[in-house]
């Protein structure tokens, strides 16, 4: 990793109000996310039964605009509902990956970044494929997989594309985007999104530039500044 771009990025982020920006997601994201984290965690655990992954799918997929209905389609004919598709594959074929991928994301922290983003892609990735599987359009839920991941487990880093391009510009500002495999491992027995690879390549900056402002900044937080990097 390059620290010289991590030191200069970290000024970036300084004289952007990297740290007010955190502090504002408290009054303004935070009781949102509380409430969804809570139905995922604590109302609905699990994924044992429709009842109890649907509802979850629904309102993490509506509540952060996720996509799946963009990136689940059929050329089967008829109707055809992604999020009930993806909850149904939840518990009737996905009820152990879904608890395997919840349960593999170790903490993050500065020390041990690059495993535990390799981590956040490997697990990311089996959830993807199986359900990249349910529709013909040949594209990935990334973004769904992501955040319905990080309301079960808070150490999952969200995949979204409009803090994909903020993220884009900042590294821009201090000498251009970095190569993801120069950093975190490729898996070479899996199928995954290469638009999250490459993201978590860029994300680790972030991470390390964060949290040399403020070491306990959440990865909600992180998601929230680059949401309002130059507001």
């Amino acid at each position: 990793m390059d620290s010289d771009r991590v030191s200069r990025l970290a000024d970036v982020l300084e004289s952007n109000g990297f740290v007010e920006k955190c502090e504002n997601y408290i009054g303004t994201w935070a009781p949102v996310d509380e409430e969804i984290r809570d139905l995922c965690e604590v109302r609905r655990p699990g994924h044992d039964s429709f009842q109890t992954a649907y509802p979850k799918v629904v309102i993490v997929d509506g509540a952060y605009r996720a996509g799946l209905s963009r990136c689940l389609t059929s050329s089967k004919g008829g109707t055809f509902d992604a999020q009930a598709e993806v909850a149904g594959w939840m518990w009737t074929h996905g009820h152990q990956t879904m608890e395997s991928a919840i349960g593999a994301v170790s903490l993050r922290s500065s020390a041990n970044s690059a495993s535990f983003l390799r981590d956040c892609l490997v697990s990311h990735g089996h959830v993807v494929c199986e359900l990249q599987k349910l529709g013909d359009s040949g594209k990935y839920p990334t973004s769904f997989v992501s955040k319905y991941l990080h309301f079960h487990n808070k150490d999952y880093v969200i995949y979204d594309s409009v803090v994909d391009d903020q993220m884009t510009k900042l590294l821009a500002s201090v000498g251009g985007l970095p190569r993801a495999e120069r950093d975190i491992a490729r898996p070479a027995d899996l199928t995954y999104s290469e638009s999250y690879y490459n993201y978590l390549g860029r994300f680790r900056y972030l991470m390390e530039a964060g949290m040399s402002l403020k070491p306990d900044a959440t990865i909600k937080q992180l998601d929230h500044f680059l949401w309002n990097a130059w507001a």
